[in-house]
């Protein structure tokens, strides 16, 4: 599809447009021309404030399908992404069945092939997700699978840790975690603080995140393979990320929109759509991790995107699962939560270049002759958001009811307009 975007402001440090007002032709998934431009019979794009970037990818989000499609499937998660401004998403492995073999990574590329959403599997790190032997990753590698994870099971076994790290190095894969001592969790439901002591629920102390990753990056000295931490939720984990990062260590580190834009007193009110791991944390922390985004410390930001359906939500508090299906939201909550926190340019970097370059991704660019990969925004759009306006599956989305600041106007990738 030919396309023309009218007016629009570049943001892309790559660009020579980065900062200005142009008009955009794609012709035939390129970029054509780029300049004061005007064209007869062509699709039009205008807006009062619109913004064109290099399209965002999201890593280590839950489409759960195979297994769980009555939450979500592959077909409508690339919809959800694209009206979330995603033009790619690195999925989690975790469905049932795990998707540790190479049958596995090649039903996720097979189903997701030719979409306007680039969808890039990850494969489990532990056969079956046990925590106790390696799954086939050099098959799964050689078949499309991006990196190896066990998603949001934090893995207790550090030799398997310490093998899946030596292993990776052969085909310099990366090895994604997230970092929770079980033992210290002891299945709490939210953050141990002053917000906790008087709800009556089980705690997850943030010691929990702190020592795994402590424990995590001394594996990674160790074996001079390649780590990446999810969901970093605590000021402590900021501060020995920095220091490995110092210290010259192949590791990344990703932050959870929820963790950002919200504090432990949200859970005060018991509604399960705050429930969601890691749990939030206190003030403090939260703004050690937009510091943290804001020094580089941590790399880039994830929408930890987990559909659960009404049947796993829409109950008690301590009954409900973790999780929250926010895609679509997550650049509005960020936009209106931390617009003041963190500038629109580092914001948009941290959900577009950052990840890639994280994962080895090839980084679109918004010059003349590149492949059109992009996302279309205008952040000072104020708008309400309606549960029958949500394209996800799934509605455990917290910010229903409420009027966010920012909204994605559409995306252009692969030669398709979402």
């Amino acid at each position: 599809m030919d396309l023309l975007l009218k007016k629009v402001t570049v943001i892309d440090p790559n660009s020579p447009f980065n900062n200005k007002q142009v008009d955009i032709f794609i012709k035939a998934g390129k970029i054509s021309e780029i300049g004061k431009l005007s064209k007869k019979g062509v699709k039009t794009i205008e807006s009062a404030q619109l913004f064109v970037s290099p399209g965002w990818l999201d890593v280590n989000a839950n489409f759960c399908d195979p297994g769980n499609e009555h939450k979500e499937t592959l077909a409508n998660g690339i919809l959800t992404a694209a009206k979330g401004g995603y033009t790619g998403v690195v999925l989690s492995p975790s469905t049932k069945p795990a998707i540790d073999s190479k049958s596995g990574v090649e039903y996720i590329i097979n189903q997701t092939a030719k979409s306007a959403v680039d969808i890039f599997p990850m494969g489990n790190l532990s056969a079956k997700g046990d925590n106790k032997d390696l799954s086939e990753m050099y098959d799964m590698q050689q078949s499309g699978a991006i990196a190896f994870s066990d998603g949001k099971h934090a893995i207790s076994n550090t030799e398997l840790i310490k093998l899946a790290l030596l292993y990776t190095k052969k085909f310099s894969s990366t090895i994604v975690l997230y970092s929770e001592d079980p033992h210290l969790a002891n299945d709490g439901m939210v953050n141990e603080g002053k917000a906790s002591a008087s709800l009556g629920l089980k705690t997850r102390p943030a010691i929990a995140e702190e020592i795994a990753v402590a424990t995590n990056i001394s594996l990674l000295e160790y074996t001079e393979g390649r780590l990446h931490l999810s969901l970093v939720s605590t000021s402590k984990a900021v501060e020995l990320i920095k220091a490995a990062k110092k210290n010259k260590l192949k590791i990344s580190a990703d932050v959870a929109v929820m963790n950002l834009v919200m504090n432990d007193t949200a859970t005060e009110s018991f509604n399960s759509n705050y429930k969601v791991l890691p749990p939030l944390r206190d003030e403090k922390d939260r703004k050690a991790l937009v510091a943290g985004l804001k020094s580089g410390a941590i790399d880039f930001i994830t929408t930890n995107h987990e559909p659960q359906n009404i049947e796993n939500k829409k109950c008690e508090f301590d009954q409900a699962n973790f999780g929250v299906a926010i895609m679509e939201t997550a650049f509005a909550a960020l936009n209106t939560h931390i617009g003041k926190e963190i500038e629109l340019s580092l914001l948009i970097e941290k959900l577009s270049i950052a990840p890639r370059k994280a994962f080895n991704i090839e980084v679109p660019k918004i010059k003349i002759g590149e492949t059109a990969n992009i996302t279309l925004f205008d952040p000072s759009v104020k708008w309400e958001v309606k549960e029958k306006s949500l394209q996800a599956l799934s509605k455990n989305n917290p910010f229903i009811g409420k009027t966010l600041k920012g909204k994605v106007i559409g995306v252009y990738n692969n030669g398709k307009l979402l």
